[in-house]
């Protein structure tokens, strides 16, 4: 309640300032959900894309490599009420590329829905030595 939050996203900032490093900020987005929303929650690569690996290649070169239609579909499933959560076991050093591509997904102008996402704590070495694992 004292952070003011609305339902749904939330932007927000976070700053320290130290003696040594000077101010830092680190921005995210807090959601604010009811303890009875229904929510899915939906893997990114082999889900919304077609592939693990190439799902986090391809993409970067440019190259579309999501399944056709899992905009609309997304879409159609959060106006019956959904709320969706993104997960990947890519490393939490991808945070930045993942959004980006989460937010590029466009099927003919729908986009996938807002949603807060979870990535894997470790080294983008370690996460794709998991993938490759799989392989």
């Amino acid at each position: 309640a004292s952070l003011k939050l609305k339902e749904g996203p939330n932007d927000v900032t976070f700053s320290i300032t130290t003696q040594y490093q000077g101010t830092c900020r680190c921005e995210g987005t807090i959601y604010l959900w009811n303890w009875d929303d229904k929510v899915i929650i939906s893997d990114i690569d082999g889900t919304i894309t077609k592939s693990d690996v190439f799902g986090q290649i391809l993409p970067q070169l440019g190259k579309d490599w999501t399944h056709q239609g899992i905009a609309k579909l997304y879409h159609s499933v959060a106006e019956n009420g959904y709320k969706f959560l993104y997960c990947s076991a890519r490393a939490i050093g991808m945070a930045d590329m993942t959004r980006g591509y989460l937010q590029w997904v466009n099927d003919g102008g729908t986009i996938l829905p807002r949603g807060p996402l979870m990535l894997s704590p470790s080294s983008l070495f370690s996460a794709f030595h998991r993938y490759c694992k799989v392989c």
